[in-house]
């Protein structure tokens, strides 16, 4: 029988991890809302679902593989609601990137990209363009694991206390 580590742990694991919650019950096999509640204290899960939780966190703990930090873009080219779409192309352009954070009062507010873009008018603005907010992940989430994400997102940024201190796309994972 295996000796588990209290239940709090998972949530302080997941953390250090930079895991979200859906990509942990996704790997789990368990339901992200189910993983919400045991990590509030409002259930107390079976022995199988105990051990897959800290059978994952512990692989994705013990990983070798590198981690975000060391292969994210440290230049990360933000644009503002303001900006006009003109601006915008000129920076995809010249810099070679497909999508932008856009950041308001020091907030990331969403993002734009330049499949957005293609229908705009040069003239107009990030804000009547913009896109959903792109997933973040912590500097030390396991390569392996930002793959599934930058699928499905087509970006990450790379977040250390609140703050972007990277991108990830698709051409850093290659």
């Amino acid at each position: 029988m295996y000796n588990f580590p209290e239940l709090k742990q998972i949530k302080t694991k997941r953390f250090a991890l930079g895991l979200t919650q859906q990509y942990l019950a996704k790997q789990a096999n368990i339901s992200q809302s189910l993983l919400a509640k045991i990590e509030a204290g409002n259930v107390v899960p079976s022995y199988l679902i105990t051990k897959r939780i800290f059978e994952k966190l512990d692989e994705l703990e013990n990983s070798d593989s590198k981690k975000a930090s060391d292969i994210m873009n440290h230049k990360v080219i933000k644009l503002k609601p303001e900006d006009t779409i003109s601006k915008a192309i000129n920076l995809a352009i010249k810099h070679s990137i497909s999508q932008f954070p856009v950041e308001e009062n020091g907030e990331i507010i969403g993002s734009i990209t330049t499949s957005d873009m293609l229908d705009a008018g040069k003239k107009s603005l990030v804000s009547e363009h913009i896109s959903g907010m792109l997933p973040s992940v912590g500097k030390d989430m396991p390569v392996d694991v930002i793959k599934s994400i930058v699928k499905s997102s087509g970006a990450v940024l790379v977040v250390e206390s609140g703050k972007v201190i990277g991108i990830i796309t698709a051409e850093e994972l290659l």
